[in-house]
Order: C-alpha cells, then sequence, then structure tokens
C-alpha cells in the first residue's frame, strides 16, 4: 500500500471515530432531554461510522488478485533439460498460495541451427499439452498458474 494511500486510510479511520464521539454526545442529550427520534437517530448514525470504522481497519486481501512474477531463464538448456525445468516450475509454484505469472524466457532461436528456434515450440507444445494457456512475448512465453486444489 503505498503512502498516499495509508494516509488516507488514517484520515478515514479519524474521521469515522470523530463522527462516532460527536454522534455520541448527541445520543447523550437527545436522552436527558426525552427526544426519542433524535436517539434513533443518532444511534443509526453510530452503527453507520462504526461500519465505516471497522470497514477502514479490515485487512486488505493480498495475493488474491495480486500475482508474483517468476522468470524462468532456459538459455544454453537442450529441450529436454528444458522441459524438466518448466515441469518443476509449475510442480513448485503450483504449491504456493497465491497467482504467479510466469514467464518462460526460452530467446528467439538466434543461436540455432539454421536460426531454428527450438525451445519456443517445445515449451509451447509442452503447456497446450497440460491445457495451460500461454501468450506470446519476444523470445518468450507468459502463462498465468494458479495454486493446486490439494
Amino acid at each position: 500500500m503505498s503512502h498516499a494511500a495509508i494516509q488516507g486510510a488514517s484520515q478515514k479511520v479519524t474521521e469515522a471515530k470523530e463522527q462516532i464521539a460527536v454522534c455520541k454526545r448527541e445520543f447523550q442529550a437527545a436522552m436527558r432531554a426525552g427526544d426519542v427520534q433524535k436517539q434513533r437517530l443518532y444511534e443509526s448514525w453510530i452503527d453507520h461510522w462504526h461500519q465505516k470504522l471497522a470497514e477502514e481497519k479490515r485487512p486488505r486481501k493480498r495475493n488474491a488478485e495480486r500475482s508474483n512474477t517468476f522468470k524462468l531463464d532456459l538459455h544454453a538448456l537442450h529441450v529436454d533439460e528444458a522441459l524438466d525445468e518448466v515441469a518443476k516450475t509449475i510442480s513448485d509454484l503450483s504449491k504456493m498460495k497465491c497467482i504467479w505469472k510466469v514467464e518462460v524466457v526460452t530467446g528467439k532461436g538466434l543461436h540455432s541451427v539454421k536460426q531454428n528456434p527450438k525451445l519456443l515450440p517445445a515449451v509451447k507444445q509442452y503447456l497446450a499439452a497440460r491445457l495451460i494457456e500461454f501468450w506470446n512475448a519476444p523470445g518468450m512465453v507468459v502463462f498465468m498458474l494458479r495454486p493446486s486444489a490439494d
């Protein structure tokens, strides 16, 4: 959370506490005056500001919508070694309780024989066979990985 966001939340908490104090004073004054209608009004405002206060103090969900990025660089690996690394990475990251954006760097195949890429198509085929949706970026394959159910 940024400094400005923390400061804004702090101001909202302070405002809610001040409003609760004002409403309590007014509620007590209405009680002393025997004004039941004002008592109910201030009682509802106290409830409202307590709810606002609880919302600001409630911890924000973290990692539920946010993702972490993991970059797996497969440069200089043979296809079988690279696919073993992809499998191990998927297995390890899926055990963690967050969403991962996985960037698998394969290179463009410029150093392959006849500049014919081998890693990039192999990784795409591996992911497609496991029904993992991915998208291309220059010299890499990117996919999202969610926690496993177990």
